[in-house]
């Protein structure tokens, strides 16, 4: 019977002796396996060309031990051995090596340079003035200004990443396993703008490891197999296990963010990244299949993340099926202009004492970055003037002068709403909001309107424009769109 599914990514390069050789163990994900959740014992990379060097990279984040000589080769126990290793269905397990092929006609001069390109791999970053130009990076350009070189500033994001990612071969090494974390810390217009900003090698060391990790999220939209021929290799294992291997969880529908893969494709061209893209993209239309209502978040996501799927495949369908969407499903039930709301939802028992329908005007800022986005794609002229009345509804029905943005606002009276309550009415979701006000800004054809939501971007940084919250606010995915707008308008 067949189990999992061993496949990999080789990287040469034109006149030397070295390549980079990426390595996936596969259970379902890529391959045809449908064997279900599975135990095993281990897994080891045996090398059998003695003039071979293999180099894992991320050894102390996978836990990795050096590798041991038996019968003249080397092998490199990889996982295990150990009773509690499995993988979920349709996920995957990655590493990757720098290799170098020794041999007697090589040169010390030779080994020694191979030696230094596997300690510390070449990272080529663009300029980062000259990317801000392109209005290329992300789903919508920028990032922020910055140094263009590494500070002791990146140095600090390195260390913190170090002191606090989860590593072992099955954590996230900084990306939160749950695609639906509290606080949306997958979410926004880009990822690795920092990366760019400060032109850090180690930062981008730390994207690398967070990419590779990806491949143990399970694909989006799929209902977890477990036929009867494999119960015996998931004996032991919760619901919670089978459902969320690891603690990691596909993408849904208001969480489907591609960020991080997309910004580290954009940045470097790697063919995991892009396959990985091209995995959620496959899963999109499940995600959007069954589901009972529609929110100005889970639409939002979902278009910027199908807009750069299909940037970074080649593949048009992603955009296509968003485009046909938002046609047939999501513009009839949008909020006609003077309308409390962009998509109503149905009352919930937890807001607004159950009994309103209502919108978030924080969840509309999402619903900007995807139209956006699709905007920018296809060039049809009802994504722009979505996302202009929804900026409308966040600068007026959905906000309090003098105060900032309402938290949740009822879909038919004004005067019922709630303003947040465990922070300041310009912190926490607010700062969502002020990259969805600049989309906007782009979009609209009326002066008062560009007026307007100018207004309010300026009023939600306010706070943070200071020479002490500047510095932090710098390193904000959310305010990004904002400083990138604001130095290109001095």
């Amino acid at each position: 019977a067949q189990f999992f599914t061993l496949f990999a990514y080789l990287v040469t390069f034109v006149g030397e002796r070295r390549a980079e050789l990426t390595l996936v163990l596969d259970n379902g994900a890529y391959g045809d396996s449908v064997v279900g959740p599975a135990r095993f014992r281990g897994f080891t990379l045996v090398i059998e060309n003695p003039n071979l060097r293999v180099l894992p990279r991320f050894i102390a984040e996978n836990n990795l031990k050096p590798p041991q000589k038996n019968d003249g080769m080397w092998r490199q126990r990889l996982l295990g051995p150990s009773d509690q290793l499995y993988l979920g269905d349709a996920t995957a397990k990655s590493w990757r090596f720098d290799l170098f092929l020794d041999g007697e006609d090589v040169s010390e001069a030779d080994r020694e340079a191979a030696a230094r390109a596997a300690e510390e791999p070449l990272r080529p970053l663009p300029e980062l003035t000259w990317a801000r130009s392109t209005r290329a990076f992300g789903a919508h350009g920028g990032p922020a200004p910055g140094p263009g070189r590494s500070t002791l500033e990146a140095l600090e994001i390195h260390r913190r990443w170090l002191s606090q990612a989860e590593f072992g071969p099955f954590g996230g090494f900084g990306d939160p396993q749950d695609a639906a974390a509290n606080g949306t810390p997958r979410n926004g217009p880009s990822a690795l703008h920092n990366v760019l900003r400060f032109s850090a090698a180690n930062l981008m060391h730390g994207a690398e490891g967070m990419v590779l990790q990806q491949t143990l999220r399970p694909t989006p939209g799929h209902r977890v197999r477990v036929p009867e021929g494999g119960a015996a290799l998931r004996q032991g294992m919760s619901p919670r296990t089978l459902q969320q291997p690891h603690g990691f969880t596909a993408l849904d529908y208001e969480h489907f963010s591609v960020d991080l893969l997309y910004d580290y494709y954009w940045l470097t061209g790697d063919p995991l990244a892009r396959d990985e893209l091209a995995r959620a993209g496959r899963g999109l239309p499940r995600v959007l299949a069954e589901l009972p209502f529609l929110t100005s978040r889970g639409e939002g996501w979902c278009m910027q993340a199908a807009v750069l799927i299909s940037r970074a495949t080649g593949d048009p369908e992603p955009v296509e099926r968003l485009h046909e969407r938002f046609r047939e499903r999501v513009e009839p039930e949008l909020g006609s202009p003077g309308a409390l709301y962009v998509l109503r939802q149905p009352p919930h028992r937890d807001v607004l004492g159950g009994e309103e329908p209502f919108d978030a005007p924080w969840q509309m800022a999402a619903f900007i970055h995807g139209a956006h986005a699709m905007f920018q794609q296809t060039g049809d002229r009802r994504f722009a003037d979505a996302a202009v009345r929804a900026a409308k509804v966040m600068a007026g029905p959905g906000w309090v002068d003098e105060v900032g943005p309402k938290y949740l606002l009822s879909a038919t009276d004004p005067d019922v709403f709630t303003m947040p309550v465990a922070f300041d009415p310009r912190a926490g979701t607010a700062v969502m909001q002020v990259g969805g006000f600049v989309l906007a800004a782009q979009l609209t054809r009326a002066d008062a309107d560009k007026s307007m939501f100018k207004r309010r971007s300026e009023f939600l940084f306010e706070p943070y424009d200071d020479e002490v919250e500047r510095a932090q606010a710098r390193l904000n995915t959310w305010f990004q769109l904002y400083l990138d707008y604001v130095a290109r308008n001095r």
